[in-house]
């Protein structure tokens, strides 16, 4: 599933509460999501040495990164409700197609 139907919209960082709310409960993934959504390792690095490993202030701050467009938004475009429900389904990042087709 590639989405498509999925808005492509830019989100940014005033729809956080949002996206965490929808993405919760792949918490514990946050590492491998924040991977496929494009942010650097080291950005990463500093997200869990900075949270000391707590799953969802991490994804708080993965997500924080992602909406800031701490990655190559010119290779890899903006964040958007598409490009979440990607990651989100794929065995590498969320790995829940499920709860990717119920944000969608």
């Amino acid at each position: 599933d590639d989405f498509a139907d999925v808005s492509g919209d830019q989100l940014g960082e005033d729809d956080l509460v949002d996206v965490v709310e929808e993405v919760i409960d792949v918490a514990s993934k946050w590492r491998s999501l924040g991977l496929v959504l494009r942010l650097k390792v080291a950005e990463l690095d500093t997200i869990s040495s900075k949270n000391h490993t707590i799953a969802t202030e991490c994804l708080n701050d993965m997500l924080l990164a992602w909406l800031l467009q701490r990655y190559d938004t010119k290779k890899f475009g903006p964040p958007s409700w598409r490009m979440l429900c990607q990651a989100i389904s794929k065995p590498t990042g969320g790995n829940n197609p499920a709860l990717a087709r119920t944000i969608a």
